[in-house]
Order: structure tokens, then C-alpha cells, then sequence
């Protein structure tokens, strides 16, 4: 943070802060609200606290709704596709921590591979067991395929569409007695939750990835102005994790 306004108390010039709630973040200075500005602790790098808003957040409002749906874990059986990915990773942990029984849902024999050094649950490459909720990053026929597995009392929450696509509306309606459907967009949580909820969740974040658990690996580190070889590495399948873009 370079310069603050009058009356702004709590932060202060030279601290490191994340700004959140708006767009606007691809230049060299930005001004802000200082209520949408909070403070990152010394202890973490730049690298580790621009991934710690977007991912750990959405993660713990994932698990919440989860939670709210069934009222405790109780061994219930919840799917999470994407589940090598970084969030994916997140989920896994949080929900077992949670007392659920998390399922990896991943999409080849390679991903599978890859999650298995770090997840001993169950992981899943092809037609997924019956399951009670889905945390689903890929919409899509492949998410049709799972929304069309879920026991009865059952949830799905869509957070992502890697597909490309949404769930087919008719098929989500022919369930709707069956099966609760959501979206959840981080975003509209942010703008609706008051600021104490918001830096609690950001001490969680920090915590977390103190301890490693919600640390997101960074395969390499781009200048900007090779942006078109990040942007080709990111869709490669064999990519072993985050890109970073430096300024």
C-alpha cells in the first residue's frame, strides 16, 4: 500500500494488503475503499498471499453449504470433481476435516496418480458410486452424469464450468424433489457478507496455508510479457500446478 486517506485507521503505508470486491487489478496502482483492503501478515510471501483469496474462500463456503444442508458430516459420501487441482485439494481436506467422506473425482489415470501421494480416500476416474452431494468445477454432460447419481436428499453445488457448459435446466428440474441444486459465485457471498465474517475467513485462509494445507503448488513464475507461453502451459494437461505471472 502506497499512500492511505484521511481518517483511515488500522492500516498503514508499506503494508502489504489484499484488495478485494472489484475488478481493475491488471495496473500498476489501484485505488480502493479502504474496507475492501486487508491486511496480509508478514509472514507470507507475495507468492503464497495472492493465492490466498479466490481458492481458500471459495472452499470454505463450499464446505458451509454442505454443512448447512446436511447438519454434520456423519460419513456422508461427497464427490468432488477437478479434486487434483489446487481447490480441489482444498475441498478434499476441509470436508474430511468436516467429518465427511470425501471422493476424488478426477478425469485420468495421470490426475489420479498425482493426487494419490497426498490423498488416501477414495479416488474415482471413471462412473462415480452413488454419492449424497457433488462439489462440481466442470458443469457440462459431465456434470449431468453425477447430478443424475446423487441419493435422494442429496446436493449439488456447481462453483465452475471447465466444460464449458451449465447443467441441462430440464434435467435439474426433474429432480428438483430429489436433489437441492445451487451456484455459488465467492463474489456475491463478498458483497453480502459483513467485513468481521470476510477477515475471519482470511485468518482461516492465512492459517491454512501456514500449515500447508491450503498451499497451492506453483509450477513456475511468468513475466508478463510472456504471458502467451503461460496462457499455453496453463491448458496443457501434463501442467503439475499454478502459473504466476509477475509484474
Amino acid at each position: 500500500m502506497v499512500r492511505i486517506g484521511d481518517g483511515v485507521t488500522g492500516l498503514v503505508p508499506g503494508q502489504r494488503v489484499l484488495p478485494i470486491g472489484a475488478s481493475g487489478l491488471w495496473q500498476q496502482f489501484l485505488l480502493r475503499p479502504a474496507d475492501w483492503c486487508f491486511a496480509v501478515p508478514d509472514d507470507l510471501s507475495d507468492d503464497a498471499a495472492a493465492m490466498a483469496y479466490v481458492n481458500p474462500l471459495t472452499a470454505f463456503r463450499l464446505v458451509d453449504a454442505v454443512q448447512d444442508h446436511f447438519g454434520d458430516g456423519a460419513g456422508r459420501r461427497i464427490g468432488v470433481t477437478a479434486a487434483a487441482s489446487a481447490i480441489g485439494r482444498m475441498l478434499l481436506a476441509l470436508l474430511a476435516d468436516a467429518g465427511f467422506q470425501p471422493v476424488a473425482l478426477v478425469r485420468s489415470e495421470r490426475a489420479a496418480t498425482r493426487l494419490a501421494g497426498d490423498f488416501t480416500g477414495e479416488i474415482v476416474t471413471r462412473c462415480a458410486p452413488p454419492l449424497d452431494a457433488v462439489l462440481d468445477a466442470v458443469g457440462g454432460a459431465p456434470g449431468e452424469a453425477l447430478f443424475r447419481q446423487i441419493r435422494r436428499g442429496g446436493a449439488f453445488v456447481q462453483y465452475g464450468a471447465l466444460s464449458g457448459a451449465q447443467l441441462d435446466p430440464a434435467l435439474v428440474a426433474s429432480r428438483r424433489e430429489a436433489v437441492a441444486f445451487s451456484f455459488l459465485w465467492l463474489r456475491s457471498w463478498v458483497h453480502a457478507a459483513p467485513r468481521a465474517a470476510i477477515e475471519t475467513a482470511f485468518r482461516r485462509s492465512f492459517e491454512g496455508i501456514r500449515a500447508g494445507r491450503l498451499a497451492s503448488t506453483v509450477e513456475s513464475i511468468h513475466a508478463l510479457c510472456d504471458l502467451p507461453a503461460a496462457l499455453q502451459r496453463q491448458y496443457d494437461p501434463a501442467r503439475g500446478g499454478k502459473l504466476l505471472l509477475a509484474p
